[in-house]
């Protein structure tokens, strides 16, 4: 069996290289003119020129471009770790890379931070599910993102190192593959000892849709993925970045924040058939199963989940074209969990803001630090 890694590496084909010249030049184009215009003209309530330059040139690039242009633009998340940790700034940081195979399906974790060992009580764990539409392998602003998390949190007292799930991307796997990879990954922390109430959830955009689908799982298990583990204790908390709640593109933020976010309809639309395959997401609701359509699901879906995790974080920016899904599932996740939650709207930021500040390296934002209270917050409070 080959060794398992998040997707294949592509070769474009001339015709493809060409097109994706082109989409690069507009974008260089088009980041160039957002430059202009938002020196002239930036009301003090938007996003700084700096993230809406940024979020312009991404969302030229992808929304011209296909998913094979996307995924040659990143190697597999593995590799990706071995070249980030080569880097000056990781000095200190130790390759550990932790392989989990059960039942023909395979997944990885990749730590930032010592490994979990077996009799550990004290050191606390966030399992995280990297954003990019489960379409795009992780990048290296994750995982400078992860370190700064861990080394604030640190600040607190707490000893917490991170385990990135390194899944497969879409098209090549889809949904539901990945949450069997999350369950696997879960379950093989518990097995080996470690308490829910020291392991933190979270993740951004379709890391966030794929932590729910977890909290999701544990109450309503998916048929076509293995239970998880019975949880002694609640999950310390899950974090949840700019989630990707529903497939849907018809909320009001859509158009509203069209010109300042990175993600517009056209491409959410794309993403979303070749994360999961045509239909499928309306299917599943139709079956009665809201894993990757947190919004749909009733209120009286998420009773008593309470019992699988203490703490639920939503944040979002208020620029960004998710924002009004996000705040409504808030309000819904608040009227039967019976958990506590905590909703954070960061008010000049785009979609997924703390990534794309480590991304850029900027420094971190408001909502970055606040994140790391909240993990802290997290983790401190008594199961």
């Amino acid at each position: 069996m080959p060794e398992f890694k998040s997707h294949e590496v592509l070769t474009l084909t001339v015709a493809e290289k060409l097109g994706f010249v082109l989409v690069i030049a507009n974008a260089l184009g088009a980041s160039a003119m957002k430059y202009i215009t938002s020196t002239f003209y930036r009301p003090s309530t938007y996003p700084s020129k700096a993230v809406l330059v940024e979020s312009q040139r991404f969302r030229s690039v992808l929304a011209r471009s296909n998913t094979r242009m996307h995924q040659t633009q990143s190697p597999p998340s593995c590799e990706t770790y071995k070249l980030w940790l080569k880097e000056k700034a990781q000095k200190g940081y130790a390759y550990a890379a932790e392989d989990i195979a059960s039942e023909g399906m395979e997944t990885r974790l990749l730590w930032v931070g010592e490994p979990w060992k077996r009799g550990d009580t004290k050191k606390k764990v966030l399992l995280y599910f990297h954003g990019g539409g489960y379409i795009v392998a992780l990048g290296k602003g994750h995982l400078s993102w992860m370190k700064f998390m861990k080394e604030q949190v640190g600040k607190y007292g707490e000893d917490v190192s991170i385990a990135v799930l390194e899944y497969y991307v879409a098209p090549q796997k889809k949904f539901p593959t990945q949450l069997h990879q999350a369950v696997l990954a879960l379950n093989h922390l518990i097995a080996a000892g470690c308490s829910p109430s020291n392991i933190a959830i979270g993740g951004d955009s379709a890391g966030g849709n794929l932590s729910l689908a977890i909290l999701s799982h544990y109450l309503h298990p998916h048929p076509q993925v293995p239970k998880l583990l019975e949880f002694s204790t609640p999950l310390a908390a899950a974090l949840l970045i700019s989630p990707w709640v529903t497939v849907a593109t018809s909320s009001d933020s859509f158009e509203r924040n069209k010109s300042f976010d990175l993600i517009v309809s056209k491409l959410a639309d794309y993403w979303a058939i070749e994360a999961m395959g045509e239909g499928v997401a309306a299917a599943e609701v139709a079956a009665g199963r809201y894993h990757a359509e947190a919004l749909l699901a009733p209120e009286s879906w998420w009773k008593g989940l309470d019992s699988v995790v203490n703490f639920v974080v939503t944040t979002g920016g208020a620029f960004e074209t998710f924002i009004d899904d996000i705040v409504e599932f808030d309000h819904k996740l608040k009227a039967q969990s019976g958990v506590k939650t905590e909703l954070y709207v960061a008010a000049q930021e785009v979609h997924d803001g703390p990534l794309f500040d480590f991304t850029a390296g900027r420094p971190p934002s408001e909502l970055a630090i606040k994140l790391t209270e909240f993990l802290e917050q997290g983790f401190r409070a008594k199961s």
